[in-house]
């Protein structure tokens, strides 16, 4: 009978307060096995906060990662000089290129002049269309991505 006393897991107090009166031995038995009920349930807490905390610290983890992978490739050099915009995009996996963007050319779309194969050739490079642009605007810029040549416009 006790076996099945503790089996049936009989937690109402009222039951425990009968077989205290009845049968203390039972009584305790029945007090160990809630006592060892507890420490299970403890520890399975314990268990399940943990396994959340890891699978928090994996999604933490992805969060972080995705936020990092929104970051872009190539990293840029701007700049404008006589109300052209110069940009060299490098460290990219494909190329490094110089682009240049002015009303007196292409309509304000972007012309790529030149393209390099490095991060010191690009950095070289746009530093010398700065220079170009310094002085002033050329006749004419050469887009090497379509082959196109483009001539100053001359606006009143």
């Amino acid at each position: 009978m006790c076996d099945y006393l503790i089996d049936s897991k009989i937690k109402y107090p009222l039951l425990m307060l009968i077989m205290f009166t009845l049968e203390p031995e039972m009584f305790i038995t029945v007090i160990e096995y809630f006592i060892l009920s507890v420490k299970e349930f403890i520890f399975e807490v314990f268990v399940f906060v943990l396994k959340s905390g890891f699978v928090w610290i994996i999604r933490i983890t992805h969060i972080y990662n995705l936020i990092l992978a929104k970051k872009p490739f190539w990293r840029e050099l701007i700049d404008d000089v006589n109300e052209a915009t110069i940009v060299t995009f490098y460290d990219s996996p494909v190329k490094c290129v110089t682009e240049i963007g002015h009303s007196a050319f292409n309509d304000d779309d972007l012309v790529t002049v030149e393209e390099y194969t490095d991060e010191a050739a690009a950095r070289a490079g746009h530093g010398k269309w700065v220079k170009i642009f310094e002085q002033g605007l050329p006749r004419e810029l050469k887009d090497i991505a379509n082959d196109t040549i483009y001539q100053r416009q001359y606006f009143e």
